[in-house]
């Protein structure tokens, strides 16, 4: 019996669409696509007889942001994120929870909102959250 779905598999497919073989179409689109939405296909029947469960499919920026010699990656991140959006749909109200999870890129050592601004140069009062200012010895009350 399986409680929790976490497909986080890829395959990295760069370059450009014209240079790959048929084979490595195939392989992308069977690791990169494929494969989760088989997973889904066979576990999430069982969750929902259960009224129980949860699937995570981690996805990555690609499947937001197009760019140069990326289209194969690009299109089986896509297809990822749209299919985890309209599984969601299909189970809402069944105890099978879940939704996409895109993997964080911080591009910067300690920036964990991967916003790409240096964590010690953030103005905290900007950052903090809405309705709320920072306090501490630089912000007093």
């Amino acid at each position: 019996m399986t409680d929790i779905l976490v497909a986080n598999g890829a395959l990295p497919a760069t370059g450009d669409l014209l240079d790959y073989t048929d084979d490595q179409l195939d392989r992308a689109l069977d690791v990169n696509l494929r494969a989760p939405v088989q997973l889904c296909w066979l576990l999430a029947r069982p969750m929902v007889e259960r009224g129980w469960g949860h699937i995570v499919l981690v996805g990555s920026i690609s499947g937001k942001a197009a760019t140069r010699s990326t289209s194969l990656y690009d299109a089986t991140k896509f297809g990822l994120r749209g299919f985890a959006l309209a599984l969601r749909e299909e189970l809402r109200g069944t105890g099978v929870g879940g939704v996409p999870r895109p993997a964080r890129f911080c591009p910067r050592r300690g920036d964990v909102r991967g916003d790409g601004r240096d964590p010690a140069e953030r103005d905290p009062d900007r950052d903090a959250r809405p309705g709320r200012r920072r306090r501490g010895p630089s912000h007093p009350a």
